[in-house]
């Protein structure tokens, strides 16, 4: 169920950190062959600032708690046309902006019936409430699409995996209304959100088995606090062998990592926050079954 936290917990738009604080607090990882890149940058740290502001603040006001609806055993929104091919973001932390594109492209396709390929450069360049190829969060990143009025397409703004200037005049593809979050450290909840829609997530992706990482269930080892990286869920299933459950998640890394750019990440751990900490801060925007983009 969706339930409506009090008007006051609301983040405003005013009081959205400076880039200074974002950056102490949100790092996207970048795999082993951009290392170089990564020892300029901040080192990995946890994403503590949504802790500091309170955990009904930062994601909106919507919040998707729901332990017990009935929900498919599996679902891959690959099958069901709502995920754009695997990109790559190269050497550039900007994995917060995939993760929240992967999300409204899903998300799109669900609504309006089209998935289009939309632009994580224009967040890069253009999202002020984020860093841009420094890090950032795709919870800020529905912020910035909602007041922009959207986000255009990847051809009209393609990627270039560095900060540039922002170009102002692109027609939106797609609207968003806000966003919200799914119950924090429920993996429960998690499921049942994917079951209708990808979700950003963040997680812990900094050990050199994630980075090496080539194929099957992926059940560590890696930390579930030191979350370094974002990604999308695109479903979830489970082995016709022997039952185990994974999480589908689709990476920024490009098609030569993992399985295919995907990875299967073990569901169901007596951890609360799930593997790598896939539970711990789940995102998703919303979306108007019809709205005009003009």
């Amino acid at each position: 169920m969706l339930m409506r936290l009090p008007l006051g917990s609301r983040t405003s738009l005013e009081r959205v950190p400076s880039p200074t604080l974002q950056m102490k607090s949100s790092w996207c990882f970048i795999p082993g062959r951009f290392q170089r890149m990564t020892r300029r940058l901040s080192p990995p740290i946890d994403l503590g600032l949504a802790g500091a502001l309170g955990s009904n603040t930062y994601e909106g006001v919507t919040v998707y708690a729901n332990f017990s609806a009935r929900v498919p055993s599996s679902v891959d929104w690959r099958k069901r046309g709502a995920v754009t091919p695997v990109k790559d973001q190269g050497e550039c932390g900007s994995c917060w902006a995939f993760a929240a594109v992967g999300a409204i492209e899903g998300l799109h396709k669900i609504k309006r019936g089209t998935l289009v390929s939309l632009s994580e450069q224009q967040l890069v360049d253009c999202d002020s409430f984020d860093g841009g190829c420094n890090g950032g969060r795709a919870s800020r990143a529905f912020q910035w699409i909602q007041q922009n009025g959207g986000i255009t397409t990847t051809s009209s703004y393609g990627y270039k995996a560095a900060t540039g200037r922002c170009r102002t005049n692109r027609k939106p593809a797609a609207k968003i209304t806000g966003s919200g979050r799914v119950e924090s450290n429920s993996e429960v909840s998690l499921r049942n959100a994917v079951a209708n829609r990808p979700i950003a997530v963040s997680i812990a992706s900094s050990g050199s088995h994630f980075h090496h990482y080539k194929g099957g269930i992926f059940n560590g080892p890696c930390s579930s606090t030191k979350l370094t990286h974002a990604v999308t869920v695109v479903g979830y299933g489970r082995q016709a062998q022997d039952g185990a459950k994974y999480w589908i998640v689709k990476n920024s890394w490009g098609v030569t990592w993992g399985d295919k750019g995907y990875m299967l990440m073990k569901r169901g751990t007596t951890n609360p926050s799930g593997q790598c900490g896939i539970a711990t801060r789940p995102v998703f925007p919303l979306m108007k079954v019809r709205e005009s983009t003009d």
